[in-house]
């Protein structure tokens, strides 16, 4: 993600990365340590 032409990769580095979005908070672990993230189902 670039914000005023700086990239920014957020509060834990994972800006941009829409695989880690919650889609189903009680889903599966995901790889990054987070459950139910997109890339679990895609």
């Amino acid at each position: 993600m670039v914000v005023d032409g700086v990239v920014d990769a957020g509060q834990h580095g994972w800006a941009g990365e829409i695989g880690h979005l919650t889609v189903e908070p009680s889903g599966p672990q995901c790889g990054c340590g987070s459950t139910g993230c997109l890339e679990v189902y895609a």
